[in-house]
C-alpha cells in the first residue's frame, strides 16, 4: 500500500510540472525546425491598391519584354516609365500590422531602387542583374499584398548567371527568357503562380 501511495505521488507531481510546463506564460521552445510562416497583409477595401498594383505590372512587363528583346535603350525607357507608376502604390492603404507595413514598405523601395538601377545600368548584363532583385522582391510583394488581379507567374532559369539562377514574373505560362534573349528564348519553367 505504501508503495501505491508514492507512485500515485509521483505521478501527481509528475502530472502538474508537464501542465506547468504546457501553460505557463511566455516563450515556448520550438521542436520543429520550421521557420514560422508570417501572416500575408491584408489590402485594403478601396481597390486603389489593386489597381494600382496591376497598372505597375503592366510597366513590369514591358521591361520583362525590353530585356527579352535584348533592348538596352527600350529596357531603360521602360524602367524610367515605371518608376513614376511605381509611387502609386500607397503602402498606407493596406490594413495590416506594422511589421507586415514595414515589409511591403520595404519591398517596394528595393523594387523603386532596382528599377532606378536598370534605367541607368551601362549595359545589357547589368540591367539583367539588377532586374532579377526587382522581380523577386516584386513577386514577394505580390504575395504579401495579396494580388488579386489578373494571374501572375513566377517562371525560373537555372542556368541564369553562371547556373546561379534566376527569376521572373509574366502574365503568360508561356516561358520567354528575359535573361538570356534570343541565346536561350525559352529557357526555363513555372515554378509558382498567383491568383488570389
Amino acid at each position: 500500500m505504501k508503495k501505491l501511495t508514492i507512485l500515485i505521488a509521483l505521478f501527481s507531481v509528475t502530472v502538474a510540472a508537464v501542465v506547468y510546463v504546457l501553460f505557463q506564460p511566455g516563450p515556448k521552445t520550438a521542436t520543429s525546425t520550421q521557420q514560422p510562416k508570417i501572416q500575408p497583409i491584408v489590402a485594403g477595401t478601396n481597390n486603389a491598391f489593386q489597381q494600382a498594383m496591376a497598372a505597375n505590372l503592366d510597366g513590369y512587363y514591358q521591361l520583362k519584354d525590353a530585356l527579352v528583346q535584348s533592348n538596352v535603350k527600350a529596357a531603360s525607357t521602360a524602367a524610367t516609365s515605371l518608376l513614376p507608376i511605381l509611387n502609386t502604390l500607397d503602402i498606407s492603404t493596406i490594413q495590416a500590422d506594422s511589421v507586415l507595413l514595414q515589409m511591403a514598405a520595404e519591398l517596394k523601395q528595393t523594387i523603386t531602387t532596382q528599377c532606378s538601377a536598370v534605367a541607368a545600368a551601362p549595359n545589357l548584363d547589368q540591367q539583367r542583374q539588377q532586374f532579377q532583385t526587382l522581380s523577386d522582391a516584386f513577386f514577394d510583394l505580390l504575395r504579401a499584398t495579396k494580388y488579386k488581379g489578373s494571374k501572375v507567374y513566377q517562371q525560373y532559369c537555372p542556368m541564369a548567371f553562371n547556373n546561379s539562377g534566376a527569376a521572373w514574373l509574366s502574365n503568360s505560362p508561356d516561358v520567354v527568357n528575359p535573361y538570356f534573349g534570343e541565346a536561350m528564348l525559352n529557357c526555363g519553367e513555372v515554378r509558382d503562380s498567383l491568383r488570389q
